[in-house]
């Protein structure tokens, strides 16, 4: 018995060992066979910052971090100024394949990728200058962010017309990672008219809602402003039910009260609509903006 339960715990080690996250060579090695955790990408500046080589050590090669994304694959990529030939080839060779993104707002930076190549989310800056014990829990709570997306997109695959969009509208409604990949594309191509909330909120776009009436040219019937009762009138419309969410909702407040101020509104309700714009959601940054507007504009 007592060799069966050895036995067994050192069956449990290997796998633990074997299953780990592995740092790969190159971009190409990690991405090789879709790992379905994906891949780790730590993007470094060798000859012109000084943070990504200290990281190299102190982050990168931290044990934890390879276990902090599950079965991830790991990969270090330097990107030169002035690299020497050797440097440039080694560099070129690391890197084929890997498509750096708006969304790496800085360098040195931790690229979390999804098996398809996709960035579910970036962790640079003020983040990634963290300690690594943080840094470390904040690529595990992004990981298991990602993994639960996973599981919606999946179910995705098998789904078609309006369920499919719902399942992309839950999947980009996680908070904390990126959405899908042609999120907006999948839901209008199975949802064309929105009838799915989860669709509408996952596509919203308070411009192409109100674009198609707004305009600074009065010129243009066909870009006219609203009238103040169109204003009203789109406010209420698009703010009733669960269509949207409350920060969803003080956006289009946002917009339609900036079309009420320049067309003379009233101040009292206008100063009323700013106090229904703070009760949806009053620690957003648009309850915020709606306190520092009635001060602006209405209390005069």
């Amino acid at each position: 018995m007592k060799k069966t339960l050895r036995f067994a715990l050192l069956l449990l080690a290997f796998a633990g060992t074997l299953f780990a996250g592995s740092e790969k060579k190159t971009y190409e090695q990690a991405m090789k066979g879709n790992p379905a955790d994906g891949v780790v990408v730590f993007l470094y500046g060798p000859d012109w910052e000084k943070v990504g080589p200290r990281l190299l050590g102190d982050l990168w090669k931290n044990p934890k971090v390879k276990s902090a994304c599950g079965n991830a694959n790991l990969v270090a990529i330097p990107l030169y100024q002035r690299p020497s030939e050797k440097d440039r080839k080694t560099a070129e060779e690391k890197g084929k394949g890997f498509r750096r993104t708006k969304r790496v707002r800085s360098v040195p930076a931790l690229v979390l990728q999804s098996s398809a190549g996709a960035d579910y989310y970036v962790i640079c800056g003020d983040e990634l200058l963290q300690p690594a014990d943080k840094v470390v829990a904040l690529m595990k709570e992004k990981f298991e962010l990602y993994k639960k997306q996973r599981a919606i997109l999946q179910k995705a695959e098998r789904a078609k017309g309006r369920e499919k969009a719902k399942l992309y509208g839950e999947a980009a409604a996680i908070e904390g990672v990126f959405p899908p990949p042609d999120t907006e594309k999948i839901i209008r191509e199975n949802d064309p008219e929105l009838k799915e909330p989860l669709s509408a909120r996952a596509v919203f776009d308070v411009f192409k809602l109100l674009v198609d009436d707004t305009s600074f040219d009065d010129k243009k019937p066909e870009k006219r402003l609203l009238s103040v009762e169109e204003t009203l009138a789109k406010l209420k419309e698009l703010t009733a039910g669960e269509r949207y969410t409350p920060r969803q909702k003080q956006e289009i407040y946002a917009a339609c009260s900036g079309r009420l101020r320049r067309a003379g509104y009233d101040r009292a309700k206008l100063w009323k609509i700013y106090e229904e714009m703070i009760a949806l959601d009053k620690e957003s940054i648009w309850a915020e903006y709606a306190k520092e507007a009635i001060r602006l504009w209405c209390s005069q």
